[in-house]
């Protein structure tokens, strides 16, 4: 009986010592911690991609811009508009959902000017398929500035056009609600056209928002600033450049712009300046 028991007792143990050794866990290299890769880490990818903008820019810029400040300094010749061959070039720029307001800016900041060193969009409105544009430029005016505004505009104005909602591209404030620039003008509508100027094209005055103004004559160009009170207009601190050109209006331009005491618009639209003796002093289309 002691036999019996006795084999049955180490007949137990076998087979308990092999059933332990069946289930210990056999280590691979696939179980090594170093060497596992989490299967639910998801991949962050970017989501702030710049954007790509296309603006129109001359093929040659240097004599684009050496022909059009000597159009704009002498006021002869060809305008470098009607020859400049424009193309496109893509433009990549900080991330941003206001495209057409994003390829003005690269178009105006594509030259290299005075003053700022290049241009930049100050204010920008849609409205009637109508853009109207405002650039730094225009607003804050120096010796030169006119040369740096012909430079700039065209690339910005060409730019725009591209966009189908845009058909016309203005360089002035949007007209105030319930009211279109047809119905009631004003001083930053456009640039005004001297209609008494011996040469068409050659006597350009603007005004911008920030009270000063420019105006290209035909030898010099001038600024200064302006100051307005109702219907009550002054022109001071005129500088212009030092050119000087025989049979030039100029003088008399600059006189009769030191005259001016007020302003109105005629029902077609024109400008007219006048003082207190010579009620239609200067008239502008």
């Amino acid at each position: 009986m002691n036999k019996k028991l006795s084999l049955y007792v180490s007949l137990l143990v076998s087979i308990l010592i092999m059933s332990g050794c069946q289930n210990e866990p056999v280590k691979t290299e696939s179980q090594d911690d170093t060497n596992t890769v989490p299967q639910n880490e998801s991949v962050v990818v970017p989501q702030n991609k710049p954007t790509t903008v296309t603006i129109l820019v001359p093929s040659d810029i240097e004599s684009y811009q050496s022909q059009m400040t000597e159009y704009v300094q002498t006021g002869e010749g060809t305008d470098p508009l009607q020859t400049t061959k424009f193309v496109k070039k893509e433009i990549t720029v900080e991330k941003t959902e206001d495209v057409i307001r994003a390829s003005a800016q690269a178009a105006a900041a594509e030259l290299k000017i005075g003053g700022p060193g290049h241009a930049s969009v100050s204010y920008l409105e849609i409205a009637d398929k109508t853009a109207y544009v405002l650039l730094d430029i225009d607003l804050d005016g120096w010796a030169g500035v006119s040369v740096s505004i012909a430079q700039v505009h065209p690339l910005v104005e060409k730019t725009l056009l591209q966009f189908p909602e845009i058909e016309k591209v203005v360089f002035g404030n949007a007209p105030e609600e319930g009211t279109t620039t047809e119905e009631k003008p004003s001083l930053t509508t456009k640039e005004w056209e001297w209609v008494d100027a011996n040469k068409p094209g050659l006597f350009i005055l603007s005004f911008n928002d920030e009270k000063s103004f420019s105006a290209k004559t035909d030898c010099n160009n001038m600024g200064g600033q302006y100051t307005l009170d109702g219907n009550s207009l002054t022109f001071g601190d005129m500088y212009s450049t030092l050119m000087y050109c025989e049979d030039s209006q100029e003088s008399e331009f600059s006189a009769l712009l030191g005259k001016v005491t007020e302003y109105k618009f005629t029902d077609d639209g024109k400008l007219v300046l006048s003082s207190t003796k010579e009620p239609e002093l200067m008239m502008f289309k």
